[in-house]
């Protein structure tokens, strides 16, 4: 059940959504648009499968799980892990400039999600790592939430899984 939107941008937009068993997720909405050829749709269909599945393997307690992902009317959807929180763009603008042990402690929270990440196989290198897709999290630890850009390494081919539009 969708409550409410979280945010909207480029062909995306964010939910905040309830399983039937009440537990608050969020739902990741992705259009190609209807103007598309059929082979970019096509495209598009395969490159969300196929970040959907990879992201589905990633078991990280700093990185928002995913839970399920669906495509209905050249909508693909993706139901994920709700993280309580802020990003961290909007924790410093609200909180001001943070002390250097702060810092260091999210630097290194930051570093292992990424080490892990790359440890992966195929390892998969996030390429959009900025305050909006980092949650300062209640307990006020850093966790990772976004991987629209994310881009997976096969052999020594790299394949953009799906990307912003920018």
């Amino acid at each position: 059940k969708v409550i409410g939107q979280i945010a909207l941008g480029g062909l995306s937009a964010i939910y905040l959504a309830q399983t039937d068993d009440k537990r608050t997720c969020v739902l990741k909405e992705s259009v190609v648009p209807f103007s598309s050829e059929d082979e970019a749709r096509k495209t598009a269909l395969e490159l969300f499968k196929r970040e959907a599945q990879l992201l589905a393997r990633i078991d990280h307690p700093r990185i928002a799980k995913i839970y399920d992902f669906f495509i209905e009317d050249d909508h693909h959807y993706l139901l994920m892990e709700y993280l309580e929180g802020c990003n961290l763009r909007q924790f410093v603008q609200e909180h001001g400039p943070q002390k250097e042990n702060m810092a260091i402690v999210w630097a290194k929270q930051i570093a292992d999600i990424l080490a892990y990440l790359h440890a992966m196989h195929p390892p998969i290198i996030h390429r959009d790592l900025t305050p909006d897709n980092l949650i300062v999290e209640e307990d006020g630890s850093i966790s990772l939430i976004d991987f629209g850009a994310a881009n997976q390494f096969l052999s020594t081919a790299t394949g953009t899984i799906i990307g912003k539009t920018s």
